[in-house]
């Protein structure tokens, strides 16, 4: 196997110029090296593909030729990014959701940070793809604590997220307390309670909770147990049940996490929770 940035230094994959079962030769015995003389050392087993294992990438922001915002890996032994597009070691579907990221971080402008200058915004992005699910979680790590414009960053990533094939929907709260999970057409939008954007249903394509994959969920407070307390009204507690299939993510600020939430009975517990500073394992129903 080649790839191009290794002529560029690239220090990813050091053995990647051996044959398959040289590497795995070389690692085992690095291994029985280390810890040989503790026990027994089983024969390594290699993988049915040694391309694209990796679901958990970090991708460096840098300014690339003409200021273009790019995104990648330290060359060995310096500081200086090499910008990557694809990775043979990367699960494909990541290199797919860092372009989406670089698009929208470049719609809202943001700017690379400068290390020696101390300027600029974007450090680098971390990139999960759970093994079972299937869900991908993208954490931007910046130089601030607050990001400027969250709100179109999101939109953006959104707008990108369609473009390649994704659907997103939306919640609509309803009467009754219930909630709906709407898909609105470009032209399928008003303001809603406290001029938020909300979809109109007879505008939008309608999706029944068991078609849902991810659920993203908003909360007053939270613990580090993804125990959850909710305005109070039930919306999301009447209907994340029904969500069957779907990885309950809970979206917060860590200022906002208690020591223990006051939940109620009838308050959903959550799969995670992702905060600017941390994620948090409330089940073992997914692989981060």
């Amino acid at each position: 196997m080649e790839c191009r940035l290794k002529a560029k230094k690239c220090g990813g994959c050091p053995m990647l110029g051996l044959d398959y079962a040289e590497q795995l030769k070389q690692k085992e015995a690095a291994v029985r090296k280390l810890v040989g003389k503790y026990g027994p050392v089983a024969p390594i087993r290699g993988a049915e593909n040694p391309c694209h294992y990796r679901n958990k990438v970090i991708s460096t922001f840098a300014a690339g030729p003409g200021g273009k915002l790019v995104s990648g890996i330290y060359a060995a032994g310096t500081h200086k990014v090499l910008p990557v597009e694809s990775c043979l070691l990367q699960d494909e579907v990541l290199d797919t959701v860092m372009q989406a990221v670089r698009a929208a971080a470049s719609t809202c402008r943001y700017q690379p940070y400068n290390e020696d200058k101390g300027t600029g915004l974007l450090r680098h992005c971390l990139l999960r793809r759970g093994v079972v699910s299937g869900q991908v979680m993208v954490v931007l790590v910046t130089a601030q604590p607050v990001l400027p414009g969250a709100k179109n960053f999101v939109r953006a990533l959104l707008a990108e997220a369609e473009r390649l094939g994704k659907t997103v929907a939306y919640p609509v709260c309803g009467e009754g307390f219930t909630l709906t999970a709407a898909v609105p057409e470009p032209d399928g939008w008003e303001a809603g309670a406290y001029g938020i954007r909300t979809p109109i249903l007879t505008k939008s394509r309608l999706l029944a909770p068991e078609e849902l994959d991810l659920v993203l969920v908003p909360c007053t407070a939270f613990d580090a147990a993804c125990r959850r307390v909710g305005m109070g009204k039930g919306y999301y507690d009447r209907y994340l049940p029904r969500c069957q299939n779907a990885v309950t993510l809970g979206v917060a600020f860590e200022v906002q996490r208690v020591e223990r939430a006051a939940a109620d009975p009838h308050d959903r517990q959550l799969d995670s929770y992702a905060t600017e500073e941390k994620i948090y394992r409330g089940t073992d129903k997914f692989e981060l």
